[in-house]
């Protein structure tokens, strides 16, 4: 995929997220099943000390709730990001009063070309990206992203992202807009020739407003994403959702000896 392509692509989701953030926020205030196993995996040495945690792409803040207040792991230092200002302040407005040692809320964008100059916390002893993937063009950035996180992780620590297997549910299946039809009316449009297998408009609410690029990964490319990382896989499983199969969790260790 080239550089016009990524940045189009972008583009489309940064409008999205600006467009219809008050809309998101109201569709996305319950917990995900799978995150109950996810704070399972942290090392009990590391529950008795201030559990230090990265947010790559949090919303709205569901998961620093979920952590602080219906699952507690004990004392939290809190660091979420994302790109969208409008989520990031209904996340610290949800979070006000939660009692955490600290909490920070930056501004990140996950899709940047100078990812490795953004100064993000390290020697965290929980990364996650939850729902981010699918809405990285390419799976060179995929790659790029998840190792970029996978330096972020203290010994011991874990990273956790997911991959949203939305092509699996007719729900979904059914809001997808063919990219004729996209841009067919668009002013910037795009070259499908620069696509790769996977990529998707999705509709959200009324189809003739900005739609969001989605990318569903094969199991071909999941498995060139996973060897990509130097850290050690500890879980791989399925959850959320009604048919609790509408995300895959990959969960890594960073252990003795790796970099």
């Amino acid at each position: 995929m080239n550089s016009t392509t990524k940045r189009q692509l972008n583009d489309l989701n940064r409008r999205f997220y600006e467009e219809r953030a008050t809309e998101f926020d109201g569709t996305r205030q319950h917990e995900w099943p799978g995150w109950r196993s996810v704070i399972e995996r942290l090392r009990p040495s590391i529950r008795g000390t201030p559990v230090r945690v990265l947010d790559i792409a949090c919303g709205n803040g569901r998961f620093a709730q979920f952590l602080l207040k219906d699952h507690p792991v004990g004392a939290i230092e809190y660091t979420g990001v994302d790109q969208s200002p409008a989520l990031l302040t209904i996340a610290e407005k949800e979070c006000r009063g939660s009692g955490a040692d600290r909490l920070d809320w930056l501004p990140f964008d996950a899709t940047s070309d100078g990812l490795e100059e953004t100064p993000l916390p390290d020697q965290n002893h929980l990364v996650v990206a939850f729902g981010l993937l699918h809405h990285i063009p390419s799976l060179e950035s995929r790659k790029k992203l998840i190792g970029h996180l996978s330096d972020l992780v203290d010994l011991d620590g874990i990273l956790v992202f997911t991959l949203w297997r939305f092509n699996h549910s007719k729900r979904f299946q059914d809001k997808i807009i063919p990219w004729q039809d996209y841009n067919r009316q668009a002013d910037d449009k795009i070259d499908t020739d620069e696509l790769e297998t996977g990529d998707y408009l999705m509709s959200f609410g009324d189809m003739g407003s900005t739609p969001r690029y989605c990318h569903a990964a094969t199991e071909l490319e999941t498995e060139a994403l996973l060897e990509s990382l130097a850290l050690d896989q500890v879980d791989r499983f399925t959850a959320d959702g009604k048919s609790n199969d509408l995300n895959e969790y990959f969960v890594f260790q960073k252990s003795a000896g790796k970099p």
